[in-house]
């Protein structure tokens, strides 16, 4: 939300993905900066998640940038019913 609502990325994300980001010119970060009419936000499945080191070994990636480790279930036990594509 960061680059809408302040014209650039957060600090943790320059640090976490770095030259990976697409970079803003100024006159791009201004024109970007307030440019909604509307925000929602929508989520369709939980996850539990815990912090991770990263990896040197792994590859940079969007599903490691968050460092952390996400699972669907815990102890064997399922966060909600499964899905299976249709609405819960």
């Amino acid at each position: 939300m960061d680059p809408l609502t302040k014209g650039h990325y957060p600090l943790s994300m320059k640090t976490l993905v770095g030259n990976r980001l697409p970079k803003f010119t100024k006159e791009q970060a201004r024109a970007v900066k307030g440019s909604f009419d509307f925000i929602g936000l929508n989520y369709y499945s939980a996850r539990y998640a815990k912090n991770t080191k990263h990896n040197s070994n792994s590859k940079e990636s969007y599903s490691t940038d968050s460092q952390t480790d996400q699972r669907v279930e815990r102890n064997g036990t399922y966060i909600g019913p499964k899905n299976g594509g249709s609405t819960i």
